[in-house]
C-alpha cells in the first residue's frame, strides 16, 4: 500500500511579484520603501495621503519574502488608512484589501482572507472595465485561496479567467502571463489534470527563461511546479534536475531560512525518497518543518504537508511509533483550518490508516480508510486519493481473507482510474504511458485476485483492458473506441449489494456540486440570505448526515458479503468473452487441424498467473508464488545469454529449463490432454522480451520443437478467420550501409533478392537510396503487393516512440510516433516483416518489450494481417539465411506463416540450416524471430 505525499507548490500571488530585477537588490528595495514610509509620515503624519502607497508596497514586499508576521500589521494599517482617506468604495481600498487578503492566506487564516479577497474583486468589477488587469489580480489571489482552502477546481477557474485578461492586455510572453500560467499549473496539478498542468508549466518556464534567464528565482519557482508535474506522471528522474535547480536558486536568492526554501526542501525530499535516497530525504523534510515552525509557528496550516510527508517516510522505515503522532498532528491542523470534509483531511486519514495497519491495528485502520473514501468520493477533485483508498481497502480485505469484498473494491479502484485517465486527453503519449505504468498495480492485483478466486473470465477482461491501454498510451489515438472509457462491470450480486453505495455517493456528489456552485457565486459577491442559509445547511447538516449514511453502508456491506457464497461461476452481467477466447473458439471451427489454444500470462508483485483458453470450455488458471522481482532477476541474466553468440551453453540451457518449468510445465498436462499444436501467447511485463520458442523442457527439447507459436495481443484487431493468399507478391526494401552508430548489413542485398524470388512468391526490391519515404508511401498505397519486407535497422527504445526508429534506405528515419501520427495504411499486406529489430537499446531494467508489441498491434490495426520481427539484432548472415528459408518453405510446402516460422527454427536447431562454416544452432541465431497477429 502506498502512502500519499503532499506537495507545497510555488505560487506567485501579486503583480509586484513579477519584477525580474536581480534578487540581490531586494534588501536595498526594502530599505528604500521603509525610508519612503518614514519620510511621508514625517511630512504628513501617520495618516497622510503620501504614506499609503509606500506602506502598501512595503507590506507586499515583506509578504513576498515570507515575512508574514511583519507584513500583517503593515497591511492592516494600509487598508484602514485607505478607507479613511477614500471611503469604502475606492480602488485603493480594493488594492489594500487584496494585499491584506494575501497575507492572511499565507498565515492560513482563510475565512478572513476570503472575505477580503471577495470584497476586493467585487469593488474592482464595479469600478473597472471587465478586462482590467486589476480584476485579473483579484482573480489570481482568489485562485490561491481556493487552491489551499478548496474547492480546488474553483482555483483553476479563477486562474483561467485571470489568464484570459492578462493575455489580452499584455500578450502571451509577458512576465505576468508567466505568473498566472505557473499558478494555473499548480491548480491543475492539485486536481490531477496533469495534461493541463504540463502545458501551463512548460509555457511558464519558457517565458521566464527567455525574459529572466535560467537561474532567476521566478524561473526557479516555475521549474519547481513543472518538476512536480513530471513526478505526478511517474517520471521522478525527469523531475529531479529542475527541482534541484530551483532549490539552489532560492537558497542563493533568499537565504537558508526562507519559506520558499522550506517549500522546495519538502518537494526535493519527496523526489529523493521516490528514488530510494532516504538518507537524503529525511533531513530535507525535517528542515522544511523547522523553517515553517520558526517563521509561522507550530500551528500553521503549511506544517501539515511536511509533517505528513516525514511521517510517511518514518512509517516506511518501520518507525511507526514516530509516524502516527505526526500524521495525527497533520490531520488536526487540516481539520481545524480547512474543515473535516476537506480532501486534505481525507488524505491524512488515508495515511493514518496505513500507519495503523503497519502497527497491527487492522480494525482501526479499516475505519480510517473507509472514512477517507467517504470524504474523497464527495469531491470530484479528489479522485486520485479516491482510487488509492479503494485500492488499499481492497488489499486490506484480501489480506483478511475477504476476497469478495477485495474484488469489489478492486473493481471500484480500476474504474476510478479509468475515469482519471480518460480525463487527460491532451497528455503526450510518453507521459500517458508513464502515468499508466505508475498506476498499473490496481489492475494487476484485481486480475490476480480474480484468477485466484476462479473468476477467470473477469480476469481476462482486466488483462484485455491493460493491453488496450498500453497500445493507446504508447501509439494509438483517435480510434473509434477510447479504451479509457471502458469499465469493469460488477456481477449482478455485486451490483445489488453495492447499489446503495452509488446512491449515497451520488447524493454526496450532488451536495458537493451545489456547495461549490454557491461558493463560486460567493466568490464574486455576497450571497442572498436564503442562499447563505442553504450553504450553511449543506456544510453543517446535510454533508455530515450523508457521510454518516455512507459509513453505515460500509458496515452493512461487510456483513452482507463476508461469509456469503463466492461469485465463482457467475460472470459479471454484460461481460463478453475476450477477443482471445473468441479467437480460440472460432479457430476450432475454421482451422481445427491447428488445435489452437490461448495462453495468457500475468506478472504481479506476488504471483505469476497462467490462463489457458481452450475451445468450447471454461479457461483454466494456474498461479505460482513467483513475483515480479524474482522473475526479473531470472530474466536479466538469461536475456543477456540469449543475446550473445558466445553464451555459455550450460548456463543458457539451465536458464531456459528453469523458465520452462515456470511458464509451460504447470499447464503442459492440459496442453497434452487437449492435443494442442498451436500456442497463441499473450505476454505481460518482461515476458515480452523472452523468446518462448527457446524454452527447454526436461527432455532437452525446445518449445518450438513441439508446438507452433504465435504472439497474440488483445488490443490488435486480428482477423484470424482470414486465410492467407495462395501466392505472395513481395515489396522488399532495405539498407545495407552503415548509419549513425549502426553497422552495415552486408547480407541485405542477397536477402532482398531471395525473398522476391522464393517459390510461391514474386516481387520487387528497392535498396539503399531507392528506398526512401516516397517509395515506402507509394508502395503502401499501390495495388499488387501483399507482403512488405523491410531489411533495415529498427531500433526500439523503451518508453520512447519518438526515438524508436526505422532507418530508411536514404538513412532518414521513420519513428514509431510517425507511424502512428501519419496513420500509415498497411491494409494490403498479409505480412509485414521487419527483419532487423532491436529491442535491447535504452530500456535497461525497466524495459518490457511494450514497444515491439505496440508496433505490431498498431501495424495490424492499420490493416496488416501479421507482423514478423526480431526481439534483438541478429547476425546479418543468419538473418538473411533465416528469411530466405522462411519465404521458401512457406511457398514450397504450403505452410501457414506460423508453421513456416517454426520449421525454419527447427531446421536451424537441428543443423539442417547453417552458414558457410558457421553453426546456427544456438538460440542467438533463431530464437528472436516472433510472429504476431494472424499466423494462418
Amino acid at each position: 500500500m502506498r502512502l500519499l505525499r503532499r506537495l507545497l507548490l510555488g505560487l506567485l500571488l501579486g503583480w509586484a511579484a513579477v519584477g525580474l530585477a536581480a534578487a540581490q537588490g531586494r534588501d536595498a528595495q526594502e530599505a528604500e520603501l521603509a525610508a519612503a514610509v518614514a519620510a511621508a509620515e514625517q511630512a504628513q503624519g501617520p495618516d497622510g495621503p503620501a504614506v499609503l502607497e509606500p506602506l502598501r508596497s512595503l507590506a507586499d514586499l515583506l509578504r513576498q519574502r515570507g515575512r508574514l508576521a511583519e507584513a500583517l500589521p503593515l497591511a492592516q494599517r494600509a487598508l484602514a488608512l485607505a478607507e479613511r482617506l477614500h471611503g469604502p468604495e475606492h480602488l485603493a481600498v480594493a488594492g489594500a484589501a487584496n494585499e491584506l487578503g494575501l497575507v492572511l492566506v499565507g498565515l492560513g487564516r482563510f475565512a478572513e482572507a476570503q472575505a477580503l479577497l471577495q470584497r476586493s474583486l467585487a469593488l474592482r468589477e464595479r469600478l473597472l472595465p471587465a478586462d482590467h488587469l486589476d480584476i485579473a489580480n483579484s482573480l489570481n489571489s482568489l485562485g490561491e485561496l481556493y487552491r489551499q482552502a478548496g474547492p480546488q477546481a474553483q482555483a483553476a477557474a479563477m486562474y483561467e479567467r485571470a489568464l484570459a485578461i492578462v493575455e489580452k492586455q499584455l500578450g502571451p510572453e509577458h512576465p505576468i502571463t508567466a505568473l498566472v500560467l505557473n499558478n494555473l499549473c499548480a491548480a491543475q496539478l492539485e486536481v490531477g489534470r496533469y495534461d493541463l498542468a504540463l502545458a501551463a508549466g512548460r509555457r511558464s518556464v519558457a517565458i521566464y527563461e527567455k525574459l529572466a534567464g535560467p537561474e532567476h528565482p521566478m524561473t526557479a519557482r516555475a521549474l519547481s511546479n513543472l518538476a512536480e508535474v513530471y513526478r505526478g506522471l511517474g517520471q521522478p528522474e525527469q523531475a529531479l534536475p529542475p527541482m534541484e535547480r530551483a532549490f539552489a536558486a532560492f537558497e542563493r536568492a533568499y537565504g537558508p531560512d526562507n519559506l520558499e526554501v522550506a517549500r522546495l526542501a519538502n518537494n526535493l525530499a519527496g523526489l529523493h525518497e521516490s528514488q530510494g535516497r532516504i538518507d537524503a530525504a529525511i533531513p530535507l523534510y525535517e528542515r522544511s518543518i523547522a523553517i515553517v515552525e520558526r517563521q509561522l509557528g507550530p500551528a500553521h496550516a503549511f506544517l501539515a504537508n511536511p509533517l505528513n510527508n516525514l511521517a510517511s517516510l518514518y512509517q516506511e522505515r518501520g518507525r511507526v511509533a514516530e509516524a502516527l503522532p505526526l500524521h495525527r498532528r497533520a490531520l488536526q491542523l487540516r481539520e481545524r483550518i480547512l474543515g473535516p470534509q476537506h480532501p486534505l483531511a481525507a488524505l491524512s486519514r488515508h495515511n493514518i490508516a496505513l500507519a495503523l495497519l503497519a502497527d497491527g491495528q487492522r480494525d482501526a485502520a479499516q475505519e480510517e480508510l473507509q472514512h477517507s473514501i467517504v470524504l474523497a468520493a464527495a469531491d470530484p477533485a479528489a479522485r486520485e486519493l479516491l482510487w488509492h483508498g479503494q485500492s488499499d481497502l481492497a488489499q486490506l480485505h484480501a489480506a483478511a481473507g475477504r476476497s469478495e469484498l477485495a474484488i469489489l473494491w478492486g473493481k471500484e479502484a480500476v474504474n476510478t482510474l479509468q475515469g482519471l485517465r480518460g480525463g487527460m486527453p491532451a497528455l503526450e503519449r510518453e507521459l500517458q504511458r508513464s502515468y499508466l505504468q505508475s498506476r498499473r498495480a490496481p489492475y494487476d492485483r484485481l486480475a490476480d485476485l480474480l484468477i485466484a478466486q476462479g473468476r477467470i473470465a473477469e480476469a481476462q477482461e482486466v488483462l484485455q483492458m491493460l493491453k488496450e491501454a498500453e497500445l493507446h498510451e504508447g501509439l494509438e489515438r483517435g480510434g473509434a473506441v477510447d479504451p479509457r472509457s471502458t469499465r469493469i462491470d460488477l456481477t449482478g450480486l455485486e451490483r445489488e449489494r453495492f447499489a446503495r453505495f452509488y446512491a449515497l455517493r451520488d447524493r454526496q456528489a450532488a451536495l458537493a456540486a451545489e456547495r461549490q456552485a454557491l461558493e463560486r457565486r460567493r466568490a464574486g459577491a455576497p450571497l442572498p440570505a436564503a442562499d447563505a442559509a442553504r450553504l450553511k445547511e449543506i456544510v453543517e447538516q446535510l454533508m455530515p448526515v450523508a457521510e454518516q449514511a455512507m459509513t453505515r453502508f460500509f458496515g452493512e456491506l461487510e456483513r452482507a458479503m463476508v461469509g456469503a457464497p463466492p461469485e465463482q461461476g457467475r460472470p459479471a452481467a454484460g461481460v463478453e468473452a475476450t477477443r482471445l477466447r473468441r479467437a480460440v473458439d472460432a479457430l476450432a471451427a475454421s482451422e481445427p487441424a491447428a488445435a489452437a489454444v490461448g495462453l495468457q500470462y500475468l506478472v504481479s508483485d506476488e504471483r505469476l498467473s497462467i490462463v489457458l483458453s481452450l475451445p468450447g470450455s471454461p479457461p483454466i488458471a494456474v498461479q505460482q508464488p513467483i513475483g515480479r522481482r524474482a522473475l526479473h532477476a531470472r530474466l536479466a541474466g538469461l536475456l543477456l545469454q540469449l543475446r550473445s553468440p558466445a553464451a555459455d551453453p550450460a548456463l543458457l540451457r539451465a536458464g531456459l529449463r528453469e523458465l520452462h518449468g515456470w511458464l509451460v510445465a504447470p499447464i503442459e498436462a492440459d496442453l497434452q490432454r487437449f492435443g494442442a499444436r498451436t500456442l497463441m501467447l499473450s505476454l505481460d511485463d518482461q515476458l515480452r522480451l523472452l523468446p518462448f520458442a527457446a524454452l527447454l523442457d526436461e527432455r532437452g527439447r525446445h518449445l518450438v520443437q513441439d508446438y507452433t507459436l504465435a504472439l497474440y495481443n488483445e488490443a490488435a484487431r486480428q482477423a484470424l478467420e482470414k486465410p492467407a493468399p495462395p501466392a505472395w507478391r513481395v515489396a522488399a526494401m532495405g539498407l545495407s550501409e552503415p548509419v549513425d552508430d549502426l553497422p552495415a548489413l552486408a547480407a541485405v542485398p542477397q536477402e532482398l533478392a531471395a525473398v522476391v524470388r522464393a517459390r510461391g512468391a514474386s516481387g520487387e526490391a528497392w535498396l539503399n537510396r531507392a528506398f526512401d519515404r516516397a517509395r515506402l508511401l507509394a508502395t503502401l498505397n499501390a495495388p499488387g503487393y501483399n507482403v512488405l519486407h523491410v531489411a533495415s535497422h529498427f531500433v526500439l527504445e523503451n518508453g520512447a516512440p519518438a526515438r524508436s526508429r526505422l532507418y530508411l534506405g536514404d538513412k532518414s528515419r521513420l519513428t514509431l510516433a510517425d507511424i502512428a501520427r501519419e496513420d500509415l495504411s498497411f491494409g494490403r499486406f498479409d505480412l509485414v516483416t521487419f527483419s532487423a529489430c532491436d529491442t535491447a537499446r535504452g530500456g535497461g531494467r525497466d524495459a518490457t518489450g511494450q514497444e515491439m508489441e505496440s508496433l505490431s498491434a498498431k501495424t495490424q490495426n492499420q490493416g496488416a494481417q501479421a507482423v514478423l520481427a526480431t526481439l534483438w539484432k541478429v547476425d546479418d548472415a543468419s538473418t538473411s539465411g533465416f528469411m530466405q528459408q522462411f519465404y521458401a518453405l512457406r511457398g514450397e510446402r504450403g505452410l501457414n506463416k506460423a508453421q513456416a516460422l517454426g520449421a525454419v527454427q527447427r531446421d536451424m536447431i537441428e543443423g539442417r540450416l547453417r552458414g558457410a562454416g558457421t553453426d546456427w544452432r544456438t538460440p542467438y541465431h533463431w530464437a528472436p524471430f516472433v510472429l504476431m497477429g494472424n499466423w494462418r
